[in-house]
């Protein structure tokens, strides 16, 4: 447990010194909320940008930044003391918990201010959403299963699908069960027993792979093989 809080302290100073994923996580969903704001009729309708909010922010502060960490020689260094995967991914899990909740409460400011939503209700729904998409965040860790890929061409390919994933939320059809965004972003909308038991499902085949891949997990960076 020490060392999982050693690592949230480590990866905290490290978001506080670099604030432009920060203000990038929140200007971009705020803008898109702004431009889209006839189309938001409820609060429930601002669970896409959540969605989007949260599930960036685990795949890129847990695969992606364990890859940059890898490929920067800094968790070979890390690890020479004590080879601990596990308790590095636990504590990128914690940051970005932490990271979530503060993009979340800034962005829910800005709907509150274009909606006059009720405060509680809005968190309720956002903190919720946060929660129930921790799986999405072991999943993450797939991304360093791809060890001839460069991290930098990791993260453009990434972003790209991503951006799909988001831009492709309004369109109805098979193809959206394949979306992460809507899929987490629908959570708050379960109601039956099958929804439940499929979302359950997910999230354990989801962590499932997580673990696997941590165990797998290298710090040798590419450059060096």
């Amino acid at each position: 447990m020490i060392q999982i809080i050693s690592y949230y302290k480590y990866n905290i100073k490290i978001l506080a010194k670099d604030k432009i994923p920060l203000i990038w996580s929140v200007i971009v969903p705020s803008v898109f909320l702004y431009l889209n704001r006839q189309f938001v009729y409820t609060i429930k309708d601002l669970r896409f940008w959540w969605a989007y909010i949260i599930i960036s922010s685990y795949i890129y502060g847990v695969g992606i930044y364990a890859m940059t960490m890898k490929e920067s020689g800094t968790l070979k260094t890390l690890f020479s003391i004590s080879n601990t995967p596990f308790l590095f991914f636990f504590g990128n899990l914690l940051t970005q918990i932490t990271y979530c909740v503060i993009c979340v409460s800034v962005f829910n400011i800005v709907a509150i201010l274009f909606f006059n939503y009720p405060l509680f209700i809005i968190f309720y729904y956002s903190i919720k959403i946060i929660l129930l998409s921790i799986p999405i965040a072991f999943l993450g860790m797939v991304l360093t299963l791809f060890k001839k890929i460069h991290v930098n061409s990791l993260s453009s390919l990434t972003n790209i699908i991503m951006m799909i994933f988001f831009f492709s939320m309004n369109i109805d059809g098979p193809l959206q069960k394949l979306n992460p965004i809507r899929f987490y972003a629908d959570i708050i909308l379960l109601q039956t027993k099958i929804e439940l038991i499929h979302y359950v499902i997910t999230s354990l085949l989801f962590i499932s792979f997580g673990v696997f891949c941590i165990a797998k997990f290298s710090v040798i960076p590419i450059d060096k093989r």
